[in-house]
């Protein structure tokens, strides 16, 4: 089924197949005040997914082109006299990056030269919900909902879909339709802005002078990223398993049974059954519904911190304690345990498994994502994979005590440790 239109005005998707048509669109498209710009891609990976299709467009232009004019028309995407609107530009860049072309800070000096609607858009209405594409086109320029991906082509994968494939009039159609609604966002949400006051004129200077050229130093903290070396790592990771494997022999030894700490089932079955714990807090239940005594971490600390619990009734000045349970000593005795493994298990998930986990391996490094619009204080956001502050001491993990190192697996760019 063909693509429904999406307005009235919208105009036609073209294809350009051939060199020579790119070409000759490269040089009227030289002479556009601003280029709309969209990839389509094999998935959302900044590092590792690749271009399928990419779009220009002004605001009465669209075409829709295929992978290989993306060296096809390189001198120009790479051309930093051009003024580009991307929704999400940062996104885009990394997938031109990935095939090569150096869309950004080809001097490694920010340019400011590209517009990004989203951003535009959180300057405009910082209190709104939402700074999508389509949130704009619904409420600024009168487009209707358009369709998903998903919605016209199923889970058929983009790199199908070629000339000759019965859908392919639809992609052109959809493609293009984002690069199309880019630019007209983008000289919308200029006007908008430039009607606007702030400290450097107007909204929309205080864009060109701060928030345009960020989108570049964002952009080149994304593709550097932070080094990470998996030999210093492992090694790491080795010992705290070791450390964590002795901790669950202890708590077997100990409680007089083999017993799990991160089995739900058997720490319920030991605190509730076998030492008659109260239970004060239930589980959700899950989709069965069986709520059973909860083992969070916030009821097990609450039992440290307790030599009795008072089971109590009633609320407020009519609230009156009908009966105290003194937690045993083995009780006791095994919450410290289980505390001391769930906190080395968990830094030994996030700061060792999860490290190597999210490293890029082709770079042997992670690279966070950067967003100047989610935030509603306007404060610059991580989406994605980060690396999160830790002190010292959270890294001794009995005979393994990372704090007389430097802390696990971090290089700078010049290849030299330091702390996370």
């Amino acid at each position: 089924a063909a693509l429904p239109r999406f307005v009235v005005n919208a105009p036609d998707a073209v294809y350009i197949g051939t060199e020579v048509e790119a070409k000759r669109l490269i040089e009227r498209a030289r002479r556009w005040d601003m280029v709309g710009l969209d990839t389509e891609t094999t998935g959302l990976d900044r590092m590792r997914d690749q271009v399928v299709f990419w779009s220009l467009a002004n605001d009465r232009e669209r075409y829709c082109l295929p992978r290989a004019a993306l060296w096809w028309c390189q001198d120009f995407l790479e051309d930093d006299t051009n003024v580009w609107a991307v929704q999400n530009c940062n996104f885009d860049a990394a997938m031109l990056a990935n095939a090569g072309i150096e869309h950004v800070n080809r001097e490694g000096i920010p340019v400011g030269n590209r517009v990004d609607p989203m951003v535009l858009h959180h300057l405009y209405d910082d209190a709104a919900l939402h700074h999508g594409l389509d949130h704009i086109g619904q409420t600024m320029l009168g487009v209707g909902k358009w369709s998903s991906y998903s919605e016209l082509f199923g889970k058929e994968p983009i790199t199908n879909i070629r000339p000759g494939h019965g859908k392919f009039d639809d992609m052109v159609e959809y493609a293009s339709w984002d690069a199309w609604l880019h630019c007209l966002a983008a000289k919308r949400l200029k006007r908008e802005l430039q009607g606007m006051e702030s400290h450097f004129g107007s909204m929309w200077d205080y864009y060109l002078e701060l928030e345009s050229p960020l989108h570049d130093v964002l952009h080149g903290m994304e593709r550097r990223g932070i080094c990470v070396d998996p030999g210093m790592l492992i090694p790491f990771r080795e010992q705290a398993t070791a450390s964590l494997d002795r901790i669950v022999t202890q708590l077997s030894r100990v409680a007089g049974r083999p017993l799990n700490p991160n089995s739900p089932k058997q720490m319920q079955k030991f605190f509730y059954e076998d030492l008659g714990m109260p239970i004060e807090e239930h589980t959700s239940g899950g989709a069965s519904g069986n709520r059973q005594g909860s083992t969070s971490e916030a009821v097990l600390q609450s039992w440290v911190e307790r030599d009795v619990i008072e089971l109590t009734k009633g609320h407020g000045a009519k609230k009156v304690v009908v009966k105290r349970f003194e937690i045993p000593k083995l009780a006791k005795d095994c919450l410290g345990l289980i505390m001391e493994y769930r906190k080395h298990a968990k830094l030994r998930g996030t700061y060792m498994d999860g490290v190597l986990a999210r490293m890029i391996p082709h770079t042997q490094r992670i690279h966070a994502e950067f967003t100047q619009s989610v935030a509603a204080t306007g404060r610059l956001c991580v989406a994605g994979d980060t690396l999160l502050e830790t002190t010292k001491g959270d890294f001794q993990i009995q005979n393994l005590d990372l704090s007389k190192n430097p802390k696990p697996g971090v290089l700078t760019h010049k290849g030299r440790l330091r702390p996370i």
